[in-house]
């Protein structure tokens, strides 16, 4: 037998939330697009994150108790710090670029 994978800790809780905000805006923004309310465009990535956070966070727990999960390595907690901080700055660029751009 092979042994059992061994999850980062983070790992379902990341997943489920892409798979929340995929799904939800999938939804929510051709909705919004339908009722010709825009101001209902964040209203499914928003419900997408929650949700997936709720769901990883179960299977968070579940792989924790059954001992799947481990604990972060100093390269993987810097590569994560930058990727924040990347995907905070394209954020803000792109805010700006929207902004300036009406």
């Amino acid at each position: 037998m092979s042994e059992e994978k061994k999850y980062p800790e983070g790992h379902f809780k990341s997943m489920w939330m892409m798979i929340g905000i995929a799904s939800f805006s999938a939804i929510g923004i051709p909705l919004s697009f339908i009722l010709n309310m825009q101001s209902l465009i964040g209203v499914g990535p928003l419900v997408g994150v929650i949700l997936g956070m709720i769901i990883g966070e179960r299977y968070e727990t579940k792989h924790k108790e059954a001992g799947n999960l481990r604990q972060l390595t100093d390269k993987e907690v810097r590569n994560k710090k930058i990727l924040i901080i990347v995907i905070f700055f394209t954020g803000l660029i792109g805010f700006a670029v929207l902004l300036f751009a009406q």
